[in-house]
């Protein structure tokens, strides 16, 4: 999100702007998915179906806009954006179901904000093949267009949230819940409040406290989008556009879950495996290391940390647990986020992690480090039209991967010295050793993962 100062310069520069043009259709909610309205009695089935047919009209009507219109192309990407439900795979270790025709355990996957079950596959394919059940949904006013997060409100995905676990539970024996940045925040509001029903959390970048500067006052002077933050939204699964209104209602949502997980006296009786950059320029991950360091989220918990170290290599995990050369377990592992990587005979130059560089691997075909989408809209003023070319550009040598800041990226020393533009990273070149300690992490729990 953009800091306070960002927002008061932009606030400043817009009061002499004229408005902007409301007829874009994209801008415009489409009335067809910012309230929940399932229910307990419908299934779990009809939910997919009718939200499917759902975005499916949609999308119709935004490429039919643009003269792109085809039955294939619009079935495209609803299937990149609509929830999906997968049985385990074949489990060779553990059992896939129990006496009655139960499933063993099943994880639920949340996105984040302006994001949709895309960002969670690779995740959820790691699961699956690991003889999980797995399940995504996709949050009110996702999936749609960038116009729906005008009327937004955090109390529907709540809805949402609790209608996926109700129907889940009808069919697995323990669930867990994976969740990145909103959606992260989403499952341990759902631990908090109902404790019985979740096994694990896994969290990724978790939103339990944001930067939101000056949104609400920007929203009271009439505004609807953060100014400049309205692009072209090129990518079909994620939106480019920002509304304040849906930067209110995460705020919202984040300060409720970070007093409520502040007044568990013991801590979140639910463990969790946290994954987080502590270069975030989206969320203040220092403060949920600090909720972590508390005891907030309980003693089973553990952590890691992609860390910007000061050697420009890959290193093995660091354990910065002061308990480490007891034997106690490594709660916390911190991994370098600064090195270089080679891919299909080229070399990437990843200077720091990044708030949407944690779920996906690094070969994705859209967000990978070869990918078809490359994240440059912090570029967004004219005089940054080079900086945005060169980001652009399928140029390995002269890019460098790292975080945004709030008028372009962050500093990197290397990046400068051989003039590299910075793209933001969107996909995490370490995805294998992620899920190898996710995996570890489960096993501790008493619950086998089988070694891929």
């Amino acid at each position: 999100m953009i800091s306070r100062l960002g927002l008061l310069i932009l606030l400043a520069l817009s009061l002499f702007i004229t408005g902007f043009n409301g007829k874009v259709l994209r801008y415009q909610p489409s009335g067809l998915y910012t309230e929940f309205n399932y229910s307990e009695e419908h299934s779990y089935a009809y939910y997919r179906k009718d939200l499917r047919e759902k975005l499916s009209r949609n999308w119709q009507e935004l490429l039919e806009a643009k003269g792109a219109k085809t039955p294939a192309e619009v079935e495209r990407i609803v299937e990149l954006l609509a929830p999906t439900d997968k049985p385990p795979l074949n489990c060779s270790v553990v059992p896939d179901r129990l006496e009655g025709g139960r499933y063993r355990r099943g994880v639920l996957l949340i996105h984040g904000l302006y994001d949709s079950p895309y960002v969670m596959k690779d995740l959820e394919k790691f699961f699956n093949e690991n003889c999980f059940y797995t399940r995504s949904i996709l949050l009110p006013g996702h999936g749609t267009r960038p116009g729906d997060m005008l009327e937004i409100s955090y109390i529907e995905w709540i809805k949402a949230v609790d209608f996926a676990v109700a129907r889940f539970l009808d069919e697995v024996e323990d669930l867990y819940i994976a969740g990145f940045s909103t959606g992260a925040a989403l499952a341990v509001r759902k631990a908090i409040k109902d404790p019985d029903s979740i096994k694990g959390l896994f969290l990724f970048a978790p939103s339990l406290k944001l930067r939101t500067g000056s949104a609400a006052l920007l929203h009271r002077l009439g505004k609807k989008w953060v100014p400049w933050q309205r692009f072209d939204d090129d990518d079909f699964v994620k939106y480019e556009s920002i509304t304040l209104k849906s930067v209110i209602e995460v705020k919202r949502l984040a300060d409720e879950v970070r007093e409520d997980l502040e007044g568990q006296a013991d801590g979140l009786a639910i463990p969790a495996m946290i994954v987080l950059s502590d270069s975030d320029y989206t969320i203040p991950a220092k403060e949920t290391i600090r909720l972590f360091d508390e005891g907030r989220f309980g003693e089973k918990s553990r952590m890691i940390v992609y860390h910007r170290g000061d050697r420009p290599d890959s290193l093995p995990a660091q354990c910065y647990n002061p308990d480490a050369s007891s034997g106690k377990d490594c709660r916390k592992l911190y991994y370098n986020s600064r090195f270089k990587y080679e891919m299909a005979d080229a070399v990437y130059q990843i200077s720091d992690y990044s708030h949407m560089s944690l779920t996906l691997p690094p070969d994705d075909v859209h967000y990978g480090l070869a990918g078809d989408y490359r994240y440059c809209l912090q570029y967004f003023f004219g005089w940054q039209d080079g900086l945005r070319r060169a980001c652009k550009a399928d140029v390995p040598a002269k890019v460098c991967l790292g975080e945004r800041s709030a008028f372009g990226s962050q500093k990197y020393e290397e990046c400068e010295v051989q003039g590299r533009v910075v793209r933001r990273l969107s996909s995490n070149p370490l995805f294998k050793e992620m899920t190898g300690q996710i995996g570890n992490f489960i096993d501790k729990l008493g619950t086998h993962v089988d070694a891929q």
